[in-house]
Parts: structure tokens; sequence; C-alpha cells
């Protein structure tokens, strides 16, 4: 098993989620088309939303020191 350089990189959170038929569905064909794993999309477009609040809240916070 290889070391990782940075033990604060190693992912070993869990975190559920629970979709419907429809939701399952779109997640599944998403991921197809962008040749990824289910988890592995979800994973990225939920940390590519964090990342859109961080600079909107930082947006507003540099808009109200203005």
């Amino acid at each position: 098993m290889a070391m990782c350089a940075d033990p604060k990189h190693i992912r070993d959170h869990v975190v559920k989620v629970r979709l419907n038929e429809e939701e399952k569905r779109l997640l599944d064909a998403l991921s197809e088309y962008n040749r990824s794993q289910p988890a592995t999309f979800a994973r990225d477009m939920l940390l590519e939303a964090i990342r859109a609040v961080e600079a909107s809240n930082a947006n507003a916070e540099q808009l109200r020191l203005a």
C-alpha cells in the first residue's frame, strides 16, 4: 500500500446522501457522460458548490467593507 505524502489529503470521512430514483438516474447519466464514477462525480460537484458559496461569501464581504 502506497503512503500518502500528506495524511490530511486522505479521504476517510463518509457522508451519506439519499436520492430518489429520478435523482439517481440523473447522477448515473451525468457521471457516465463525464466518464466518472457516480460517487466521485458527486464529490466533485459538492466541492464545486462549496467553492462557489465561499467565493460568493467573500464577494459579499468585500462589498460590505467597500
